[in-house]
């Protein structure tokens, strides 16, 4: 009896055929770590923005994989309230003029879009 039950449960659900169509992804697949490059275009968009000058005059300088302690990566807005949960994410350094500047981004962009930052205050 027991493995009917199985059985019968089991049988519920289709099984994989190979006619190439693929399912819809569900949130859970579509949310996957977004690529190297598109996370380091998108940091030096927002960069670009915030010094009004062209992305390709941004250089590229290094990417460091770190642990926000909250949902504002590391650069909390005075009077705004943050998520206290761990963020997995990316600190990127880019040069200008002799000057550095940090972009904070997290591994999920569209929850948490690239902020610039310096010495903790969001741009």
């Amino acid at each position: 009896m027991l493995v009917f039950g199985i059985t019968a449960a089991c049988s519920s659900y289709p099984l994989p055929d190979d006619s190439g169509v693929q399912a819809t992804p569900t949130p859970e697949e579509s949310a996957l770590p977004v690529a190297d490059g598109d996370r380091q275009a998108a940091a030096r968009q927002v960069l670009a923005e915030r010094l009004s000058v062209a992305p390709d005059s941004l250089e590229f300088v290094s990417e460091q994989a770190v642990q926000w302690s909250d949902t504002s990566l590391g650069c909390p807005e005075p009077d705004k309230a943050y998520g206290t949960v761990i963020v997995p994410g990316y600190r990127i350094t880019f040069q200008h003029d002799g000057s550095q500047y940090e972009v904070h981004t997290a591994e999920e962009t569209e929850d948490y879009p690239p902020v610039s930052c310096e010495g903790g205050k969001s741009y």
